[in-house]
């Protein structure tokens, strides 16, 4: 009520004040809470949005956080229909005293220290909390002097939930300490979050010269991350997974396992899974976040493998093409590689790569297609999708896209056009 009053007194040119209020219908008494605010916004012309939780909506478990959801829902949903720019709130110095204390007791990222924000972004305007720089006692001072009435929550005497014992056994042992304790902990909260604005705008900074633009992946460019002091690497990390899938919840651990695996020169490529559909994918310089579906149905993208017929295109993927040709067709376009073969080399088959496949080195010698894909840097999921062309006796002619073999140039065999586009 003080929240109002003040907003009352101040005359606010232009302002409209719309009051939102929540019956949880979790006490008896706040069937006669409700009747005095409804008479309250009567006697003085205010606009009042009402919202019920009802009984059977209750959970067994977690009530303060659902009722808290279902209020902050009703809240957004007001500000929707009129169009508010604000929605304030009455929190103080105590509630955030008390939010700093649980969540340093609860552990977590640094910001979550500072407690309750002044202000913050909610529902297509702003959620502002004007109170934080006064304590419970000043509120109730000013109320009494003014003969402003009030309600107190009785559920807030009993210790029955973490809030409730910090408010009743910490806090005033802190007080005893320092009668001040909780105005300087709202200092510790106003400085934390000045100092964490500087962090945060340094961080955008480093994070957008090494974010890769992608339409379609969350892409981080980590080819100079040894130049980066672990601590700003570890900010970079979080900031960049927080923007690309904010609803996952990022622990300290799973940080420390991207850095780790950022570090591992031993690996060029491998995973960090962050949640069941949620995977960081480090590919060489590359850091790749994805989510994935909940329940993907997995199959096998390998193809069986097919005849090519000669004189004729073969579309293998969306942007690539192939095709094996006797003449040279008009307004070639792409890359020509011209092939000797045998009559017994025919017919050519095209097929993905198969564990243990080699192909043959100018000087006679034989690399294999994996160590080919791994010099190439190739992605592990690109690797299972590169196809070979090969002869009827299984011998690699090319590694589409990547290396065309050299064949044989006796007086036995053939001219034939590899043409990829």
């Amino acid at each position: 009520m003080t929240l109002l009053d003040l907003f009352l007194k101040a005359k606010i040119p232009g302002l409209k004040l719309v009051v939102a209020y929540v019956d949880h219908k979790l006490r008896p008494e706040s069937a006669k809470e409700s009747e005095f605010i409804h008479q309250f916004c009567q006697e003085h012309d205010l606009e009042l949005r009402t919202k019920i939780w009802k009984n059977q909506f209750h959970p067994q478990s977690g009530i303060e956080e659902a009722a808290r959801n279902f209020r902050y829902e009703f809240f957004a949903e007001v500000m929707k229909d009129v169009s508010a720019d604000y929605l304030v709130t009455a929190h103080h110095a105590n509630d955030l005293a008390e939010t700093v204390i649980m969540k340093i007791i609860r552990g977590g990222w640094l910001e979550s220290a500072i407690g309750i924000p002044a202000e913050r972004l909610f529902a297509g305007g702003k959620l502002i909390r004007p109170l934080l720089g006064m304590t419970k006692a000043d509120i109730r001072d000013y109320a009494t002097q003014i003969g402003l009435k009030w309600f107190e929550d009785q559920s807030n005497y009993t210790d029955e939930n973490l809030r409730n014992r910090i408010r009743h056994e910490i806090i005033p042992k802190l007080q005893e300490e320092n009668s001040a304790a909780v105005e300087h902990i709202a200092s510790f909260s106003h400085q934390l979050t000045e100092l964490l604005a500087v962090s945060d705008e340094f961080v955008e900074q480093q994070l957008a010269g090494m974010s890769v633009h992608s339409d379609e992946e969350h892409i981080l460019d980590i080819d100079n991350h040894d130049r980066l002091s672990y601590p700003l690497l570890k900010l970079i990390l979080k900031r960049w997974l927080s923007d690309g899938i904010p609803a996952v919840g990022i622990s300290n651990d799973s940080v420390d396992q991207i850095i780790a695996l950022i570090n591992n020169q031993e690996r060029p490529q491998g995973e960090v899974v962050l949640a069941d559909n949620v995977i960081v994918k480090k590919r060489y310089s590359k850091l790749i976040l994805q989510s994935l579906p909940e329940n993907p149905k997995f199959h096998s993208q390998k193809s069986s493998g097919f005849m090519v017929t000669l004189d004729r295109w073969y579309q293998i993927n969306e942007s690539q093409r192939f095709g094996v040709f006797k003449e040279l067709p008009n307004q070639v376009t792409g890359k020509v590689s011209e092939i000797r073969l045998r009559k017994s080399d025919l017919p050519l088959y095209c097929r993905n790569t198969e564990s243990g496949d080699r192909f043959e080195l100018e000087n006679g010698g034989h690399q294999k297609v994996s160590r080919l894909l791994i010099n190439q840097k190739l992605p592990v999921e690109s690797r299972a999708m590169v196809q070979v062309v090969t002869t009827s006796t299984n011998r690699i002619l090319a590694i589409l896209g990547l290396r065309v073999v050299k064949t044989n140039r006796d007086g036995g065999s053939n001219i034939y056009y590899l043409i990829e586009n």
